[in-house]
């Protein structure tokens, strides 16, 4: 028998989605395990540690969770078997092997469709889309994003669309359309509550300030990292304190004000390490690196990036482990350290291919390019600039286009080619003006958005109007409803009460003529 103090982690199972709130919940699970049990209890208890330990301890989640599997093979619980999938999906998620999680979240949907599971099925067609999200395969990513979107929108859950609709802004920032991009941002925030929601809002404003961050409107930016910074301290979360500060920090780096940036790192780094987060220690401590190398203290910046890079080897983050090896073969190479340099130059390149980052390899090309220029290696400083050049055409990107012009006519002048070397000038010249210009540009892009927004704003508006209409009709009805039963009531009352005493006067009445007669 369970006792009293055992019950409460089992209704707290039952009642909520997730448990995963810490190690003494795991450790009171598997105690519980030890009781004598349910089948459907212990299979939800084993699913729960599973899904708790697919980031801390992969072996003993598997273990879990085959034991859940089996349970469920033995009930015949088809629903069961396709969460163990789902569960095994996000681990082989969280670890970087989006090829297993694909094949298990399949394998999912197959169940969950089996059992007409739509709220499953949709959760694993959502996941399965941020797989695609992190491969840069956009095509396929929409394309399940907007089925469970769909779905969403047709249940009225909110919650999910704003998710959905956040994930698509990620994409629309990632190709460059960053109007499309900030007007779905807008969109997410419309479906959120401001009470219940309200850590979800303020990483919504991180997500439209760094979009203003790529278009160079900074007093939006900041407009918005502000915003979503009030709503963190209201409601006491340090994590988003911390990102906030974070983001500022890029923003004033961005801006040239190199010491301010520290300030605010600082500052984030400090709330990040007070709440033991990893990922955001990591990616503070890469920030501050890549400062310092701009403020020209290249040792102090090597040593920040390497205490990042050694936290983002354990998470196992290839892309911000490769990120971190571009940003330290940027600081060895204006060390004149040409071959560290190249080696990590390398290293990160064959990551950025696997994971379809094409900022990233532009960045790699690009930076091997002018190293191959500097070691007089022409062929080889050619091949990478021209790779560089290519990608940057495709994804529109400017200011990478503008350099590669300029390394090409380094190369040209070196090889004798002045002629060339002259139109590369030009086209350099050329990129380096359209970034000036791209000022104007800038702000009518803002223009739109606000005037967007403004829309929004008045559907949003429209939309509370209507909810609070409805759920005036609802409560009429419902009172009219209810008062109508009381009446029904009260009229069967009153014939029972009328048939009563007619029955009693009748009865009188015989008992009358009996005495009589």
């Amino acid at each position: 028998m369970l006792n009293a103090r055992a019950y409460l982690p089992i209704l707290l199972l039952f009642c909520l989605p997730s448990l995963c709130t810490g190690q003494e919940a795991i450790d009171s699970l598997k105690a519980i395990l030890g009781q004598t049990l349910h089948d459907t209890v212990r299979q939800r208890i084993l699913f729960e540690i599973g899904r708790c330990e697919i980031e801390t301890d992969t072996l003993e989640a598997i273990m879990y969770l085959d034991q859940a599997f089996r349970l469920s093979e033995e009930m015949e619980d088809t629903r069961g078997q396709g969460l163990y999938y789902e569960i095994r999906g996000d681990m082989n998620r969280i670890h970087g092997d989006y090829t297993c999680a694909l094949l298990n979240y399949d394998r999912a949907l197959a169940y969950y469709s089996e059992t007409d599971d739509d709220n499953s099925y949709y959760r694993t067609v959502k996941n399965k889309g941020n797989i695609y999200l992190f491969m840069a395969d956009y095509a396929q990513a929409l394309n399940l994003y907007n089925s469970a979107l769909d779905y969403y929108r047709r249940i009225r859950n909110n919650d999910g669309v704003s998710r959905v609709l956040n994930n698509i802004g990620i994409i629309h920032k990632n190709k460059g359309n960053y109007l499309e991009a900030l007007t779905t941002y807008e969109e997410s925030l419309r479906y959120l509550d401001e009470e219940e929601d309200a850590m979800s809002i303020a990483q919504g404003y991180i997500n439209v300030g760094n979009v203003f961050v790529y278009l160079g409107i900074y007093e939006r930016a900041l407009e918005y990292f502000e915003r979503a910074l009030e709503v963190a301290e209201k409601n006491g979360s340090r994590k988003d304190i911390a990102l906030c500060n974070m983001n500022c920090g890029v923003l004033q780096h961005k801006c040239g004000n190199f010491q301010e940036a520290m300030n605010m790192y600082q500052r984030s780094l400090a709330d990040a390490r007070g709440i033991s987060d990893p990922v955001l220690i990591s990616n503070v401590l890469i920030n501050m690196g890549v400062n310092y190398s701009a403020m020209g203290q290249l040792d102090k910046a090597l040593e920040l990036l390497r205490q990042g890079l050694d936290i983002k080897a354990e998470l196992g983050d290839d892309k911000a482990i490769s990120n971190c090896y571009a940003n330290m073969a940027e600081v060895y190479q204006k060390q004149g350290n040409l071959v560290e340099s190249e080696d990590l130059y390398r290293r990160a390149l064959p990551v950025k291919e696997k994971l379809g980052d094409q900022e990233g390899l532009v960045r790699c090309h690009l930076g091997l390019g002018s190293l191959y220029l500097t070691l007089e290696r022409y062929a080889d400083a050619q091949m990478h600039v021209d790779t560089g050049l290519v990608v940057s055409e495709q994804i529109g990107a400017l200011e990478h286009m503008a350099e590669a012009y300029k390394i090409k006519q380094g190369i040209a002048e070196a090889s004798g080619f002045f002629r060339d070397a002259y139109d590369y000038a030009m086209l350099h010249r050329q990129f380096k003006d359209s970034l000036v210009s791209q000022t104007t540009t800038m702000a009518l892009v803002d223009m739109e958005f606000r005037h967007r927004s403004r829309t929004l704003e008045k559907e949003n508006e429209n939309l509370r109007i209507q909810s609070r209409l409805t759920s005036e009709l609802m409560e009429k009805r419902t009172f009219l409803f209810y008062s109508l039963i009381g009446i029904a009531v009260l009229l069967a009352l009153g014939l029972i009460l009328v048939f009563y005493f007619m029955r009693r006067l009748r009865m009188g009445s015989n008992k009358l003529e009996e005495r009589t007669l």
